[in-house]
């Protein structure tokens, strides 16, 4: 039974529990891409309980100052239930600033996704980030990866 979630902004998500395969998968899955497009660089998936479902680090250039940014992305997503892109632009569109959220949010930097089991995005069941590339890369490999799993993002339709 999903638990109620705190009201985001006047929306109402129900949270579940990502499971520790899909994260598995996800992760495999940002590697690859990252990999592919030969860039170095550290990511993860967690799901809504804030547990660590998997990690990778690509490339020669990885490096332990990257987990900061990547641990950022995780935590704005975790706070808000909005990818980090997302809700860059719902502050800048809103004027909201980082003190409205009292130290709830990490970094701001594209490359965190939020994952829902629901395209009607009301089941929020965890969140993955990647960086290492650029952050709009980033975001993408990300993005494609969670939805490689049959999962959603509240990410804009790409066209």
């Amino acid at each position: 039974m999903p638990e109620q979630a705190d009201r985001q902004e006047g929306l109402t998500i129900l949270k579940e529990v990502l499971s520790p395969d899909a994260g598995e998968n996800i992760v495999k899955r940002i590697k690859e891409q990252a990999e592919e497009r030969k860039y170095s660089g550290l990511g993860m998936a967690v799901n809504a309980a804030h547990e660590l479902l998997g990690s990778l680090a690509t490339g020669n250039g990885a490096h332990v100052d990257q987990l900061a940014v990547i641990e950022g992305k995780i935590k704005t997503v975790l706070a808000t239930h909005r990818s980090v892109s997302v809700q860059a632009a719902y502050m800048k569109t809103n004027g909201r600033t980082r003190e409205d959220y009292n130290g709830k949010l990490g970094g701001l930097i594209p490359g965190g996704v939020a994952i829902f089991k629901d395209p009607e995005l009301k089941i929020f069941v965890g969140a993955a980030a990647y960086g290492g590339g650029p952050a709009d890369q980033d975001e993408i490999i990300v993005r494609q990866a969670i939805e490689q799993e049959g999962l959603f993002t509240d990410l804009p339709k790409q066209g």
